[in-house]
């Protein structure tokens, strides 16, 4: 009510979770972010507190997850798995939003890729022939079957955890250049 009558609500660590479900409820939107700004600053003291979290809807964690750094994310304890696994799954949905970023597995060498990887990553199996620069270029092919949606789900099916699923799947679509004979290569091939 503080908050209708312009007055700034008093929120704290106990209170956040609640104020942030009620807001959303209610659609109030400068409260929701006010409550997702607390709660993202927080979290760490939120999380220790004996406080249901199953209570928070899919969009809410998800914007909760646009909010989490990655970094604060994986240092995070979270012993009872209340909420950082449903954290890293929207991490994962955020990041395949980006069309840039969406993966297809090669037919020949079943490798993922993106499309700007397809340019420039050789496929060990792949067809050889000279490209019009006069460079050996064995491009990707992309697998028609292959849903990345399906594959993420059979992944789930074997029990690999959001976490881990996540970087599996984060290290193919981050690019590096190395800096001896300025090659790209992905994070999943950074070893």
């Amino acid at each position: 009510m503080k908050f209708v009558h312009g007055l700034q609500p008093q929120m704290d660590i106990k209170t956040a979770i609640s104020i942030l479900i009620s807001s959303e409820f209610l659609q109030m939107d400068g409260l929701v972010d006010e409550s997702l700004d607390y709660v993202n600053e927080n979290l760490q003291e939120i999380l220790l507190l004996p406080i249901d979290m199953n209570c928070m809807n899919s969009n809410l964690v998800k914007r909760l997850a646009a909010k989490v750094e990655i970094e604060a994310l994986s240092s995070l304890k979270d012993k009872k798995d209340k909420l950082k696994s449903k954290i890293f799954m929207k991490k994962l949905e955020i990041l395949f939003q980006d069309s840039q970023n969406l993966l297809s597995r090669c037919a020949h060498c079943s490798s993922l890729f993106t499309s700007s990887q397809k340019r420039w990553q050789l496929c060990p199996k792949g067809q050889i022939f000279v490209d019009a620069h006069g460079e050996l270029s064995a491009p990707h092919v992309a697998d028609k079957a292959f849903e990345l949606n399906k594959f993420v789900l059979s992944l789930r099916a074997k029990k690999i955890p959001w976490k881990d699923l996540f970087w599996k799947l984060f290290a193919c679509v981050i690019e590096f250049q190395c800096i001896s004979c300025e090659s790209k290569f992905t994070g999943s091939t950074l070893n």
